[in-house]
């Protein structure tokens, strides 16, 4: 539910904070839109998360300070994926068994992310000329749920990761149509602090402060219009967390998620 109330609060103030004048917004974008991605979560040797995820997401861009370009970014998807691992039991007289399971279970994924960036543009490399390059940073908030609680014996796992994303986005006019740009979006990310949670009906909380993640996306963008324009993106995302702390004599184990998708979008 509070992730949920995180994406309503981060749409609506996407949709309500332009300032508006003569029925035309100035100096700032909004864009919104659709996405699905693939995701895979893994623990070596143990465990697999896998399956389609469907959302939407949002931006709002304030441009009045340019160069400087602060933006606000909201996403929210969800789906059942595939649960690919065991379940262990304990037997006495004979010790522990592994049966192997594998169903579908509910799973939800949020970002909240505040960036800041600086833009450089008209830029001129040999023939190609009117290039954007936008370095950004920022503070950002990934949250998951997964609903391993729907399986016999189960529990439900809550993933929190704070993170510093230090990236550069860069576009350029298609030579014979200007309002046709391609473009593309790299980014290092740094985990700052990670919280993942499992229970009932033992309830655990781990802390992970080591990890990283990685994010390409190469897209394009079309303008309908001075004030309407259409997006489309690919992307690949990818995390690497490293073992937890100890809580009740458990770990988190190391793992590794990877998304791979496509958004298509509006922007006005």
């Amino acid at each position: 539910m509070k992730a949920l109330a995180l994406l309503t609060a981060g749409m609506m103030m996407i949709l309500a904070c332009r300032p508006v004048r003569a029925g035309l917004i100035e100096d700032s974008e909004i864009q919104v839109g659709f996405e699905i991605f693939h995701h895979h979560y893994r623990e070596s040797h143990f465990m697999q998360l896998y399956g389609p995820q469907v959302g939407l997401y949002g931006s709002f861009t304030y441009l009045a300070f340019h160069p400087l370009r602060l933006e606000l970014q909201v996403a929210g998807a969800g789906g059942d994926i595939t649960y690919d691992g065991a379940q262990v039991y304990f037997i006495p007289d004979y010790g522990f068994i592994s049966i192997p399971v594998k169903d579908d279970v509910g799973n939800s994924i949020f970002h909240f992310r505040p960036l800041v960036g600086w833009t450089f543009e008209n830029i001129s490399i040999g023939d190609l000329v009117g290039i954007k390059i936008i370095p950004f940073s920022g503070l950002a908030y990934r949250y998951l749920i997964n609903r391993l609680d729907e399986l016999a014996g189960g529990y439900k796992r809550e993933q929190s990761y704070y993170y510093l994303p230090l990236g550069v986005e860069a576009s350029i006019p298609w030579p014979y149509d200007k309002r046709f740009r391609l473009g593309a979006r790299t980014e290092l990310d740094i985990l700052l602090h990670g919280k993942h949670t499992t229970g009932p009906p033992d309830p655990q909380t781990f802390t992970q402060s080591s990890g990283w993640g990685f994010q390409f996306a190469p897209g394009a963008r079309y303008d309908l219009t001075k004030e309407l324009a259409v997006t489309a993106e690919l992307y690949f995302r990818y995390w690497k967390i490293a073992t937890s702390t100890e809580s009740g004599g458990y770990v988190e184990p190391r793992n590794a998620t990877s998304e791979y998708g496509v958004k298509l979008g509006v922007a006005f």
